[in-house]
């Protein structure tokens, strides 16, 4: 799910459990805060990258 900074900087000033801080954020909300806020990341600019170096890499380091 996408999160406005907003609401993560707001996050850094709460106490309590990291489960209990993102229970607002779960997949049975989902659609509705897309309806809502929108797709946050709509209309960026995302350059394409390739999956396997990455994979490769990984496997190399936990080889």
């Amino acid at each position: 799910m996408t999160l406005d900074w907003s609401e993560i900087e707001d996050l850094g000033g709460k106490r309590g459990t990291p489960e209990a801080l993102n229970a607002r954020w779960t997949i049975a909300n989902a659609r509705k805060r897309l309806q809502d806020e929108g797709d946050l990341w709509a209309g960026k600019s995302w350059k394409p990258a390739a999956l396997e170096p990455a994979l490769k890499k990984a496997q190399r380091a936990w080889a």
